[in-house]
């Protein structure tokens, strides 16, 4: 099924939704004076939004994403951006570099350990030297409302509406040794407060 399919359905869903790992996120990026942004997965745009509410602005922002509906909507909303169709698998179409890669609520769809660890590869090519990703997977193994859900091996299939979409849940281990195995300084690597997100700061190891 394609996302296209029910992408009115879940943008709708997050509409409105409290997204407090994005003010940490923002304010680290800040600190960092970083300016330049690719955002993997941006669905409508909403990182944008959050972060005009938090006085952020970028000096060069690219969204990506798999869904051309999500990108006619963000560009909509952000008249003054740039998007693009995209899949996360095509990072290599890409020819410039940036300070900041966002994965947010995007890295675990990918449906396999080769998919994730090609995508990590080809994000340290588009990655400035001084820079950094930040990714969000839910935390989906702690919460109870997702048991029905799972299906085996760390997978999930979850109901958005009257569709259901792919979700890979995470543990802090198996991340550890995923940015390990592609080659990142891991700055950060936690459940973050409230327990429905993992957030992750990585740097590229030299």
């Amino acid at each position: 099924m394609s996302y296209d399919s029910f992408a009115t359905t879940f943008s709708n869903s997050r509409k409105n939704h409290p997204w407090p790992e994005l003010e940490y996120i923002i304010a680290d990026m800040k600190t960092q004076n970083y300016s330049s942004i690719l955002d993997i997965g941006c669905g409508n745009g909403r990182f944008l939004e959050e972060a005009q509410k938090l006085w952020y602005v970028a000096t060069h922002y690219l969204g990506i994403d798999s869904s051309g509906w999500m990108i006619q909507e963000a560009q909509k909303l952000h008249p003054d951006d740039h998007f693009e169709v995209i899949w996360m698998q095509d990072l290599s179409r890409i020819q410039e570099s940036f300070d900041t890669l966002l994965f947010l609520a995007s890295f675990h769809h990918l449906e396999s350990q080769e998919e994730r660890i090609e995508v990590l590869h080809y994000a340290k090519n588009l990655l400035s030297p001084s820079g950094r990703i930040y990714m969000t997977n839910w935390n989906l193994r702690d919460q109870v409302k997702y048991e029905k859900d799972y299906q085996e091996n760390g997978d999930f299939d979850i109901k958005i509406g009257e569709f259901s979409r792919y979700y890979h849940g995470f543990t802090i281990l198996e991340l550890e040794e995923l940015f390990g195995e592609t080659w990142y300084k891991i700055i950060e690597n936690r459940i973050f407060d409230g327990g429905r997100n993992i957030v992750s700061v990585l740097e590229l190891r030299f």
